[in-house]
């Protein structure tokens, strides 16, 4: 081509064969014959246009490449940090760029010249993580955080008979892959077996997980990856198999379904390091070669991708208790996934159903039936990725599933690479006794958000945390009082400190060992919980002070009166219930004026909800029942009240505590154990019809319909 460029251009051929058609007189002679020829001159002047444009492309790339070297070289010249070997990064980046030109050499010229034009700073070449080809459609190149149309007319069957010709062979998974490379190319095929479409996986080696989980695998401990798909699982697995084998000194061997850790090709590739690699024929088969390497190849570590079905979490557990290493990955986004999913959860100690007794039921506090871990788990530990270099981790499987079984938070450990080194970070966050089980946020920018209603990982936030900025650390210039929430909304709790100007004096802590009291919901710290978390009180010298109601008027006389703000608090709906009656004091005319104008602007916001006097009055029943009723097995009556809530309070009544009662005008009262009403046959029958009507009125629906 050079040498054509150089020559002096040449008459186009049709009109030179138009020219030579013709003799001195002006006479045709020989047309069939030059025609013909002329036509074999424009097939090959196509051909050579579209060999030109290819080249160009190639240039482009290499100008590219060439810049790169530059940037490279002037790095290496430059003054560095001793520890960092700049050859090898050089060798990396070159190895890199390499094979990512092997892929698009695949795709079609002009999506090969607009990825390598791409100007967009959000999408360079080298964060590119895969292309897709459908028929009919422009190519579409995605990047971590955006997608770009890369041709300017839509892919046609040429294009992609061109790119699975370059490919090579699909298997029975419908996925191939280039010699001595990572990548993955999967076909999309219609109902007849025709290739329709292409995904184009883009497959790279990143150094620098095995920080993440050094300390995890050196001790030989067994780890499973979790995460969404495209999140880095393949990549973190490669990587850790490679430190095993090299640095570690360990017999690895790699159990590979899509070649997808090894790469293509009879070779493995160079990112897998010493560890050997075992190639599945067909996925379905890949629990048989998972135990053929542990008979055949006396491994140390065995390293497998994907596991998903109910043989492979079997043959895992097989491998796990011949005492080999196991680091495996399996698609699910957190631990509790893989729980409740039946083919995986044998890979975490399983669920089993457990029907307990009446007094061990009565004891724990929980139902009779219950589900309890029915085994020691496949591995040792557990990670959820969230990113690549963003990891949450279980370093213990059997204490988290036991949690998550109880109701509780499991503990974690966040663990987060520093950009461009191998420093870690690690936060761990201990649930606290009795805490609940919550729905943490599991985005990128907060470790564990709070739950709305105390306990889990900690609280709503507000103007008055004093946890903003690093969970569970607290300001060392605080000297207010550390208020622990339990079963109460931290968010109208933090609005009570905000509205009372209490901010310097007050706030709400995630850590029950840092807080000074311990504020609950009074229906909230019966039984075994409340006794859980009333122990733990006591043995950290922590009060624990029990509110009748979730409102902002008992909060607010809490509030007051634990800062011992005021000196009447008319019933201090705060009284402490691990020892000691509750303080009776008078309500200031201050304070009732503010729990009014703080009530209002709830209600305004809609943090308040209106009709709590059910609620009132079911507490009323349950309060005189067990101080008066029980004990002294004497008769109380309640105080006045609708009929819809008497007939509610009698369900309650006869549903918790097996209590008979009987309608004294206006009010309901409540009888002792083993007594019984002077009324007559059809008395009883009233007492049951409204005993079913109250039921009713307690879910919700009334005697004659939906409310």
């Amino acid at each position: 081509l050079r040498a054509a460029r150089s020559q002096p251009p040449r008459q186009p051929p049709r009109r030179r064969v138009a020219a030579a058609a013709k003799d001195k007189n002006g006479k045709k002679r020989g047309g069939k014959k030059w025609v013909d020829e002329a036509l074999s001159l424009e097939a090959l002047a196509a051909e050579a246009s579209a060999v030109e444009a290819r080249v160009n492309s190639a240039l482009g790339e290499a100008q590219s490449a060439l810049a790169k070297a530059e940037a490279v070289e002037q790095q290496c010249a430059s003054p560095a940090d001793p520890g960092v070997n700049l050859e090898a990064l050089e060798a990396a980046q070159w190895a890199e760029e390499l094979e990512l030109m092997e892929l698009l050499r695949i795709l079609p010229a002009a999506v090969q010249q607009t990825l390598m034009t791409v100007t967009d700073s959000s999408a360079p070449l080298a964060e590119l993580v895969e292309v897709v080809l459908d028929i009919g459609r422009p190519a579409i190149a995605r990047y971590p955080t955006m997608e770009v149309e890369v041709s300017p007319e839509p892919i046609t069957e040429e294009d992609l008979e061109l790119a699975v010709s370059l490919a090579g062979e699909f298997g029975s998974d419908n996925r191939a892959g280039l010699d001595r490379t990572l990548h993955r190319i999967s076909c999309i095929r219609s109902r007849s077996g025709k290739v329709v479409g292409l995904t184009c996986r883009v497959g790279r080696t990143i150094n620098g997980c095995r920080a993440l989980a050094k300390d995890l695998v050196e001790g030989g401990g067994s780890l499973l990856l979790m995460g969404r798909p495209g999140v880095g699982k393949t990549t973190a697995v490669r990587e850790i198999a490679r430190f095993l084998a090299d640095e570690c000194l360990r017999r690895v061997v790699i159990v590979d379904t899509s070649n997808e850790i090894g790469g293509d090709g009879d070779v493995p590739h160079p990112g897998v390091g010493r560890a050997r690699r075992l190639q599945v024929p067909r996925p379905e088969l890949q629990h048989e070669v998972m135990i053929e390497a542990v008979q055949n190849h006396m491994p140390e570590v065995i390293v497998i991708d994907e596991i998903g079905t109910e043989a492979e979490a079997e043959a895992a557990r097989t491998i796990a208790q011949r005492g080999v290493q196991l680091v495996a990955t399996a698609h699910g986004n957190v631990l509790e996934n893989i729980l409740k999913n039946p083919a995986l959860s044998d890979l975490v100690g399983g669920i089993a159903s457990v029907t307990l007794s009446d007094d061990e039921a009565r004891r724990r506090g929980v139902q009779k039936t219950i589900l309890e871990r029915q085994g020691p788990p496949t591995f040792d530990c557990a990670v959820e990725m969230e990113a690549a270099r963003r990891w949450r981790m279980h370093r213990s499987v059997a204490t988290a599933v036991d949690s998550i079984l109880l109701g509780r938070n499991p503990p974690i450990e966040i663990r987060e690479m520093v950009d461009g080194t191998e420093c870690i970070t690690v936060r761990t966050f201990d649930a606290p006794a009795g805490a609940e089980l919550g729905a943490p946020d599991r985005s990128l920018d907060g470790a564990a958000a709070p739950r709305a209603m105390g306990g889990g990982y900690g609280h709503p936030g507000g103007a008055a945390s004093a946890s903003d900025g690093a969970m569970g650390g607290y300001p060392g210039e605080f000297n207010g009082i550390r208020f622990y929430l339990h079963a109460l909304d931290g968010a109208r709790f933090s609005d009570v400190i905000s509205f009372l100007d209490l901010s310097a004096e007050a706030c709400i802590v995630d850590d029950l060992a840092s807080a000074d009291c311990v504020l609950a919901l009074r229906t909230a710290i019966k039984g075994a919980k409340g006794e859980v978390l009333k122990t733990a009180g006591q043995r950290m010298g922590i009060p624990v002070f029990a509110i009748k109601h979730d409102t902002v008027p008992a909060m607010t006389r809490t509030l007051r009166a634990v800062l011992g703000m005021a000196d009447g608090e008319d019933g201090v709906d705060g009284s402490p219930v691990d020892g000691g009656e509750p303080r009776q004091r008078t309500r200031s005319r201050a304070d009732r004026k503010a729990a009014r104008a703080l009530e209002a602007q709830s209600r305004e916001k809609g943090l308040l909800e209106e009709g709590t006097e059910l609620e009132e009055a079911l507490e009323e029943a349950r309060e005189l029942v067990e101080r008066i009723v029980q004990p002294l097995g004497e008769s109380v009556d309640l105080a006045p009240r609708e009929e819809s809530v008497l007939q509610a309070q009698e369900a309650m009544l006869a549903a918790e505590y097996g209590l008979q009662t009987e309608r004294v005008d206006e009010r309901l009262r409540v009888l002792p154990f083993g007594s019984r009403s002077k009324g007559g046959k059809k008395d009883k029958k009233k007492r049951a019809k409204d005993r079913s009507a109250g039921a009713n009125a307690i879910n919700g629906v009334k005697a004659g319909g939906p409310e």
